[in-house]
């Protein structure tokens, strides 16, 4: 994309100059009411994050900011910003700050006061004592030494067994009192640190009426606006701490102060709600709870002024405008109001969340382009496609849960925009309708932008295997493969002896996939397209193949069902390339049996042809089948087939064959089912035969 504006920067709007959604009215009545009211006072803004509240009391510090011959002034803090810290030291520090920048006090004292450091002795790191060590061994030889002197001089006063008596009464108090002394061998040594005092409610309350209030009236200031900002976005305690001191300690009738708290009412609801459980140790919300919330935030607030949802074609213009500001515009100018519609739809209750992901657009659209250029990303040849993409992340910043889905099974985004229409798939989008708020609508307004699932796959994680980026028509050849179109699969593979295992791994890799997925349909088709296509083109390598195709029959259903549904010959043929999957052969063999059963329940001619075709596959290659599996098609033939001529036909091909699999009771079936005009010949056919 290269150039200039490629991000938006999150500016508060200039309301004079630039003003989309005509928040100045917000504004003006605000400066009104601050103008009137005498403080103290409290003011809540309310609305969605994003929406505009900062916006609009960032330009207040204009009409009340402290000038000469001003008696107003304006300080703004995020209290955010205090969440890990003490909320009252950090409160006054944060408004004294304001008022000697802008010259409403002249130097700063609360740092001083709060500041001062006491010394407190804490323990410190334990350090080993070579001196009491040295004592302590002293004491011990010397203890060691005297009673040797006493055994000995016992020992010679008389009789043995009350001299050893007599030692260890003497011993044991001595090795006791050594034992005593070895934990004083560790010395703990102690340590000085600088600790901060706490600020107290009282101290708190005389900092704030002394250093402020007091310095203030000496200044002749009767009024200061102080914006809170982002108080929803604290912790719920914290909150509830900051409405409580407020209340408590900065609405005294000689405060000056009058306050604006820009909020989410809905957010700063749930967190006076989430305390009131806890503190009654409720689990649930009940309408006593609910209650005290709204009371508590009815008597907080002495007004409150909520700003208005947005219209979407506000939100249109808005997005329509930031795009033509940055590089993307020049880069998808035929995409632009399109994508603005889009975007203001997605995220028509937040302005700054709408720039938020126009920027996030911005750099995965750069990524995406980098790595087309890479090779990396391999769209067929096709050009990117911003609003795909912008479809896509707007489904994964709206809809996460949605979005994990797609990512695991790409083609779920047909079931919900109704191109599946089976019950299965129905039920599935209705559910992920109800789940999520909003996800219908977007999908509807958007039908149009789509892709396959491997398309789909490409542009949610911007990069695919290295085999997949390396075929030339990998999406093409995904589709076809799923959907068993075995002439345009081959047709894609062409005869490219470089692309030989990358398409034999990119086959495996889609029929593996599916199957993890239970995409039954899929997996079943991709591995039909597998085996034809080891059997049509010389490209495939048939061990490599074989080895992975028989893998995948001892994981999924699907597969063997795909195996079942292929030409017998073909598949016998395929597995019994690789030594190391010949075991399977007769694990195919079971799965034509139980086919060839299968299909004299559908009774058509297709199906009846596909067996006969099945009985002339096995007819050719008696080898390859134990005594039992002959046993088993030979009943199969004798209870389902003995009328049917095609059959017949193909099991006795050869002498072995008829020998083995046409029993004589198959032979009397038949020859009850012939009826007279199916042995009687038109005479021209004679003619024509002679």
């Amino acid at each position: 994309m290269g150039g200039k504006n490629i991000l938006l920067r999150d500016d508060p709007i200039n309301l004079e100059a630039h003003d989309s959604f005509r928040h100045d009215a917000y504004e003006g009545v605000l400066k009104d009411l601050l103008s009137d009211v005498e403080p103290p006072f409290t003011i809540g803004l309310f609305g969605k994050w994003g929406a505009g509240k900062s916006t609009i009391t960032g330009h207040l510090r204009s009409s009340f900011g402290f000038e000469d011959g001003r008696t107003s002034a304006f300080a703004e803090i995020d209290v955010w910003k205090f969440q890990t810290d003490a909320f009252r030291r950090q409160f006054l520090l944060g408004v004294e700050k304001e008022l000697v920048d802008q010259g409403a006090l002249q130097c700063p004292r609360i740092h001083d006061r709060l500041d001062t450091q006491s010394t407190v002795e804490v323990p410190g790191a334990a350090r080993f004592s070579l001196e009491r060590l040295f004592v302590t061994l002293v004491v011990l030889a010397v203890t060691l030494s005297v009673s040797v002197g006493l055994y000995y001089w016992i020992r010679d006063a008389g009789d043995l067994n009350p001299e050893v008596a007599f030692l260890t009464l003497i011993l044991a108090p001595i090795f006791l009192s050594f034992a005593e002394r070895v934990p004083n061998l560790v010395i703990q040594t102690k340590e000085s640190t600088a600790k901060l005092p706490a600020v107290t409610a009282d101290r708190f309350e005389e900092l704030f009426d002394e250093l402020l209030v007091r310095r203030l009236e000496r200044r002749g200031i009767t009024k200061v606006v102080l914006v809170m900002d982002n108080l929803d976005r604290l912790q719920s305690e914290q909150a509830v701490e900051v409405l409580g001191s407020i209340k408590t300690f900065m609405e005294g009738n000689s405060s000056p102060f009058l306050f604006v708290l820009p909020c989410d009412d809905e957010a700063l609801r749930k967190h006076v709600l989430e305390q009131y459980l806890t503190r009654s140790h409720g689990t649930e919300t009940n309408p006593q709870a609910e209650n005290y919330a709204n009371e508590f935030l009815r008597k907080f607030f002495n007004v409150t002024i909520s700003l208005a949802p947005f219209y979407e074609e506000e939100m249109w213009a808005f997005a329509k405008e930031q795009i033509e500001l940055m590089q993307l515009a020049k880069d998808e100018a035929p995409a632009i109001d399109r994508l603005s519609r889009m975007i203001g739809f997605a995220f028509r209750d937040s302005p700054r969340r709408v720039k938020q992901f126009l920027n996030n657009l911005a750099a995965r659209y750069l990524l995406a382009k980098a790595r087309m250029e890479q090779g990396i990303l391999n769209l067929s040849e096709e050009p990117l496609s911003i609003l795909l993409l912008a479809k896509l992340m707007i489904i994964e910043a709206r809809w996460l849960t949605t979005f994990e889905r797609l990512r695991a099974d790409p083609g779920h985004l047909e079931s919900l925009q109704g191109r599946d229409s089976s019950p299965e798939a129905s039920g599935r989008a209705l559910k992920e309708f109800q789940e999520n708020e909003g996800l219908q609508q977007f999908l509807l307004a958007t039908d149009d932008i789509s892709g396959s699932r491997g398309t789909l796959k490409a542009y949610m994680v911007l990069k695919q295997t290295d085999d997949e980026a390396a075929l030339p028509a990998y999406d093409a050849f995904r589709s076809a493969a799923e959907s068993a179109d075995i002439a345009k699969a081959s047709a894609l593979l062409g005869k490219s002896e470089r692309l030989r295992e990358p398409y034999i791994r990119t086959l495996v890799r889609i029929i593996g996939e599916d199957g993890r997925l239970g995409l039954t349909g899929q997996a079943r088709n991709a591995t039909k397209t597998a085996i034809q296509l080891a059997a049509s083109s010389p490209v495939l390598d048939q061990a490599s193949l074989a080895d992975e195709i028989g893998q995948l029959m001892g994981q999924y259903a699907s597969v063997r069902s795909g195996i079942a549904e292929s030409p017998v010959e073909t598949t016998l043929d395929l597995l019994g390339s690789s030594t190391r999957q010949a075991y399977r052969q007769a694990e195919a063999i079971d799965l034509y049996i139980e086919e060839f059963g299968r299909l004299y329940g559908e009774q058509t001619s297709d199906h009846f042809a596909l067996a006969a075709g099945i009985v002339k596959a096995f007819a050719n290659r008696l080898s390859m089948l134990s005594k039992e599996q002959i046993g088993i098609i030979a009943e199969a033939i004798e209870t389902y087939y003995g009328s049917e001529l095609g059959v017949l036909l193909s099991a006795t091909s050869s002498e072995e064959s008829t020998t083995a699999l046409v029993t004589p009771t198959t032979i009397e079936h038949f020859a009850k089912s012939l009826k007279r005009e199916d042995l009687e010949v038109d005479e021209d056919e004679a003619s024509a035969s002679a």
